[in-house]
Formats: structure tokens, sequence, C-alpha cells
């Protein structure tokens, strides 16, 4: 069983790996206008155009700052968000 089929009978939700993603990607450009070569740089999708393989050279500390950015986002949405369903989890300790 994947790790997203056990979320739903907790949540009610259709979550998936890519919905996920998606939601991540969607966040870091749409919400806090992250540049979209560090939303690739952390999605691990590769930009084919000649900007991207001639020009752009992003490394690991160039994506820290807006991962950051973005999963402080996730938390707050989560926490304060637009009607999101938050559930607790068990963490490591937890268990």
């Amino acid at each position: 069983m994947l790790r997203a089929d056990k979320l739903r009978p907790k949540t009610g939700l259709e979550i998936t790996p890519h919905s996920l993603r998606r939601t991540f990607i969607q966040i870091g450009e749409k919400r806090l206008k992250t540049a979209r070569e560090s939303v690739m740089l952390l999605t691990s999708h590769v930009d084919r155009s000649v900007h991207g393989e001639h020009y752009a050279h992003l490394d690991v500390e160039d994506g820290r700052a807006p991962l950051q950015a973005i999963a402080n986002e996730i938390q707050r949405l989560m926490e304060h968000g637009v009607g999101g369903k938050v559930i607790q989890l068990p963490t490591a300790q937890q268990k």
C-alpha cells in the first residue's frame, strides 16, 4: 500500500504524490512568487530551454531559502489556512 493510500482513510481526501508536488509548485510560484528556476530545482524538473541549459546553474544552496519559505507557507496554511482540513499524524518520535 502506498503511503498516500494510508492518508485517504484519515483525511477523506484523494491525495497522490503528484498532487502534493503540484501543490508545492503552486505555493512556490503563485503564492510566494518564487523564481521558477528555484522551484524547478526543488522538484527535480529539468529546464531544457536555452536559458536552462546554458545560463541557469543552481546548486543545493540556491534552493535552501526558497524551500524554507515554501515549507513555512505550507505550515501556515495548515494551521491557519483557507478552510483546509488538518490532522495530526504521528512523528517518528511518537511511534
